[in-house]
C-alpha cells in the first residue's frame, strides 16, 4: 500500500507586460505499508517513508498579433508566440531500500510555442433577411484554438558536468491542427542532432460528430523498435450509453499488439465501464470499473493481470 503527498508552493512575478518568472518548490512524502515481503530490499521493514524535494524555475513571455479577417463568419485570428525556459532540479538521493526510486534531475528545457486562435460569429443571419435593430440578437462570438506548434529541447546540466559528449536531448516537435469543427490532425517527431536523423514520429487523424462519436487513427514509428497502426473508436448509442474499441497492430512483425472492446454506461452520479482486453499472446482479461463521481473508482479484472491505463482499476481497491 502506498500514500503519496506532493504539495507545491509557487511565487510568481510579473515584470510588467514583458515576461513572467514563476519559481516553485515541491516536497514529496511517500509512505509504504508493506505486507508482501517477496522483495528482499523491503523485507526488514513493515513501513517505509521517503522525503525528497525539487525546485522549478519557469521563465516565459508571450507576444501576439491579431489579424482582422472580417469575413462572413470568421472575424479575427490571433497568432501567439510563447518562448519559455524551465529549470528543474531534483537532488540525488540513496533510495536503494525503497520499492521504487525518483531519478535525480538537473535539466534546462527551452521551447517555443506558436498558437493560432480564431474568433468567429455565432449568429450572422437576420430574420427574413432584413436587419431589425430592435429584434435582432446581438452578435455573439466563439473562440477556437485551431493550430498549435511546439518546438522543444532539453539540456542536461548533470550530464554536461560529467563530461558526457551528448548533453542535449533530441529536438521534439508537436503539431495540432483542426481545419474543421469535427476534424483534427496531430503529429509529433523527435530528431537527434548528434546522429542527424529522425528517431521517432507519430501521425494521427481524428473524426467526430455532433453526437459525440469519434474515430482516431494513428501511425506510430520508433526507429529500430516498432512501426504500428492504432485505431480507437467511440460510438454513442444513447445519451447514457457508449461502446468503445481500440486496436493496434505491429507492421514490422505482422501481429496484433492490443485489442480492447467494451461499453460505458453513465448515470447522474455514477458510471460503469465493462471491457475485454487482449494484449500479446495469452494475455487476456475481462474487467469492470465503477466510478462514483466525486468519491473515487472501484473495479476488478478476471483472467488476467492489472490493466494499465484504466484509472482506479485494481482488485477490490478504492482510491
Amino acid at each position: 500500500h502506498r500514500t503519496d503527498l506532493y504539495p507545491r508552493f509557487y511565487l510568481p512575478y510579473n515584470f510588467g507586460n514583458y515576461f513572467t518568472f514563476e519559481p516553485s518548490f515541491g516536497i514529496r512524502e511517500t509512505l509504504w505499508y508493506v505486507d508482501d515481503y517477496s522483495n528482499e530490499i523491503v523485507k526488514k521493514h513493515k513501513t517505509l517513508n521517503r522525503q525528497i524535494y525539487d525546485i522549478k524555475l519557469d521563465l516565459f513571455t508571450e507576444i501576439y498579433e491579431i489579424y482582422y479577417i472580417n469575413g462572413k463568419n470568421l472575424d479575427k485570428i490571433k497568432h501567439s508566440i510563447k518562448p519559455q525556459i524551465i529549470y528543474d532540479y531534483t537532488p540525488e538521493q540513496d533510495q536503494e531500500e525503497y520499492p521504487d526510486s525518483i531519478a535525480k534531475n538537473n535539466l534546462v528545457t527551452y521551447s517555443i510555442t506558436n498558437t493560432f486562435t480564431s474568433k468567429s460569429k455565432k449568429n450572422t443571419e437576420q430574420k427574413n433577411g432584413v436587419v431589425d435593430e430592435e429584434n435582432d440578437e446581438p452578435v455573439s462570438y466563439s473562440y477556437s484554438q485551431f493550430c498549435r506548434f511546439l518546438l522543444e529541447q532539453k539540456y542536461d546540466v548533470g550530464e554536461a558536468r560529467d563530461d558526457n559528449p551528448e548533453p542535449f536531448s533530441p529536438v521534439y516537435a508537436e503539431l495540432e491542427f483542426s481545419p474543421a469543427k469535427y476534424l483534427s490532425l496531430e503529429g509529433d517527431a523527435k530528431w537527434c542532432q548528434y546522429e542527424n536523423s529522425l528517431i521517432s514520429h507519430n501521425v494521427a487523424v481524428a473524426l467526430s460528430d455532433y453526437r459525440g462519436d469519434r474515430l482516431f487513427v494513428e501511425h506510430r514509428y520508433a526507429r529500430d523498435s516498432s512501426r504500428s497502426i492504432y485505431y480507437n473508436i467511440n460510438l454513442r448509442i444513447l445519451d447514457s450509453l457508449e461502446v468503445f474499441g481500440e486496436y493496434e497492430r505491429n507492421l514490422y512483425a505482422g501481429r496484433d499488439i492490443r485489442t480492447n472492446i467494451g461499453f460505458l454506461y453513465k448515470s447522474q452520479c455514477w458510471s460503469i465501464r465493462c471491457f475485454y482486453e487482449d494484449e500479446k499472446e495469452n494475455d487476456r482479461s475481462y474487467g469492470f470499473v465503477v466510478s462514483l463521481y466525486g468519491l473515487g473508482e472501484i473495479g476488478t479484472q478476471l483472467l488476467g493481470r492489472h490493466v494499465e491505463g484504466v484509472p482506479g482499476l485494481s482488485s477490490g481497491h478504492m482510491e
